[in-house]
């Protein structure tokens, strides 16, 4: 039941949050203002993080076990997110980010949430002079690669939900993972409470604070599932399920004009250069 509830009360907080924070948007000086590498057409909110943020938290801390893993990736999502406003406000140098999501990287380690084994590497555990940088390089990369995916309306919020779906029936079929299943449930609710304002035309972004948020937390719920359950599944599967938004960091990070490297932010997406699609960059 409880299941069923934080998915509903996610979707339900999120949708009504939209609205009122659309209005606010202007003052919050949380709005996306066209430029010439942003094909939509006027200043657009990018306040929508802060509604999914929202709305994952009511069921989450309804009904999440207040337990060591839970608490740290509480405290390192807060990190994300709040750093993810402070850059739709006014824009930070990469480098502050990367810190940020480092330090959230190194909270999600210290609660226990760390890649222990790797693909053809057998079943013993990794040092930590290894699993701690591998998975901090996961945490990051993943972050940013959802974040990077982010330049039409619903794709990254879209990229998140098909991940956190295979998330959520791998864990229902092993049973035993009801802390995972629960938040994955919440942010698919509060997900689909978003792209109800999301799809094409959009009329509210996700924001760095929306990107970020889902890119950490996908990856993190991702590591947190199969290092408990590496018996039952491959190693492997994590880089699978985030396939889409992986390769399309990859293309995004080509180099452009003038040999630069596309960095996150003011960027296009590059599945939209394949399908010559509209783009509409948050």
């Amino acid at each position: 039941m409880s299941l069923f509830a934080s998915f509903i009360i996610a979707l339900f907080v999120t949708m009504v949050l939209v609205p009122p924070l659309m209005r606010v948007s202007g003052a919050l000086k949380l709005v996306d203002v066209p430029t010439p590498r942003k094909a939509h057409p006027g200043p657009i909110p990018c306040s929508g993080g802060i509604a999914i943020t929202v709305g994952v938290l009511v069921p989450a801390l309804m009904w999440a076990p207040l337990d060591r893993p839970f608490l740290h990736l509480f405290i390192a999502a807060l990190i994300v997110v709040l750093l993810g406003i402070w850059d739709d406000r006014t824009g930070i140098d990469y480098k502050w980010k990367f810190l940020g999501q480092l330090v959230a990287a190194l909270v999600v380690i210290q609660g226990g949430i760390v890649i222990e084994h790797l693909p053809f590497f057998g079943l013993d555990r990794l040092p930590a002079y290894i699993s701690i940088p591998v998975t901090v390089i996961f945490l990051v990369g993943i972050t940013n690669a959802i974040n990077m995916s982010d330049g039409l309306d619903g794709l990254a919020a879209g990229c998140a939900l098909l991940t956190l779906g295979m998330i959520a029936i791998l864990s229902h079929q092993a049973g035993g993972q009801s802390f995972v299943l629960l938040l994955t449930l919440s942010i698919m609710g509060s997900i689909l409470g978003f792209l109800r304002y999301n799809t094409y035309p959009a009329i509210i972004f996700l924001g760095d604070a929306g990107s970020q948020f889902l890119g950490f937390i996908v990856a993190a719920l991702t590591i947190y599932l199969f290092e408990n359950l590496h018996g039952a599944f491959s190693p492997a599967l994590p880089l699978l399920l985030l396939g889409v938004p992986i390769l399309d960091a990859l293309g995004d990070g080509t180099p452009r004009e003038g040999g630069k490297i596309s960095l996150p932010g003011g960027h296009q997406s590059y599945p939209s250069q394949i399908i010559g699609a509209e783009v509409q960059t948050t």
